[in-house]
């Protein structure tokens, strides 16, 4: 009997390691086939454009890609902004998407060259005219270009998002904590090709904003 025992130790411990073995591999199979459906765009979308639910599209993933900002449901996002580029067949961050104001309308988003003089102080939200200026208009009023166009956003030469542009301290001296260079507008789409050829680049922008209170009504039914 004495004889038998680290043979039945040996067997008892052979069938552990056979168990083990078994669920181990029971569960690499469930974790490799386990898969979550997310929300993906068919296209890939630029920052502050409309996501329109016929872009989106559901993709099966591996759960450990998946985390409690992930969109899983299409409703969440159609027809709402994303405040940053989705890319396509990528997962969606609940926390760029934002409800679309009532004025975006067919309106399109155009990024603009700007200093922060030009910028006349606005701030995301805000309503402005944008009007081209320049040699050529030296001694003539500045034609407006653009009406009732909205901020959207504002950044820095890196594309960092800045809120304003308006002047602030900052150490004891005056300055901008970063300095303001682009500004995506939303643009009614016939007055897009007026904006975009008035801020080619950095360099040879023309472009200036007017900021005003609310909307209003161009009354020679056009652009200025």
């Amino acid at each position: 009997m004495k004889n038998r025992i680290p043979l039945i130790i040996a067997l008892i411990v052979g069938i552990a390691s056979m168990v083990f073995s078994y669920q181990s591999l029971n569960n690499q199979i469930e974790s490799a086939t386990t898969t979550v459906e997310i929300v993906v765009t068919k296209n890939s979308i630029e920052a502050y454009s409309v996501i329109d639910s016929s872009n989106l599209t559901l993709k099966s993933v591996p759960p450990s890609i998946v985390d409690d900002n992930t969109v899983l449901d299409p409703s969440l996002i159609a027809n709402k902004i994303c405040t940053s580029p989705i890319y396509a067949d990528k997962p969606i961050d609940v926390r760029i998407i934002a409800e679309k104001s009532e004025d975006t309308g067919n309106k399109q988003i155009v990024g603009v060259y700007i200093d922060a003089a030009r910028c006349a102080g606005v701030t995301e939200g805000d309503i402005v005219d944008v009007y081209r200026i320049g040699e050529t208009f030296q001694g003539e009023a500045a034609p407006r270009i653009a009406a009732n166009c909205r901020v959207v956003r504002i950044a820095n030469d890196k594309g960092v998002v800045v809120k304003s542009t308006v002047l602030s301290g900052v150490s004891g001296s005056v300055g901008l904590n970063t300095p303001p260079q682009i500004v995506y507008l939303l643009v009614n789409p016939a007055e897009v090709p007026y904006v975009i050829s008035g801020a080619s680049n950095e360099t040879k922008s023309r472009i200036a904003l007017s900021k005003k209170s609310k909307e209003t009504i161009d009354i020679a039914g056009g652009v200025e």
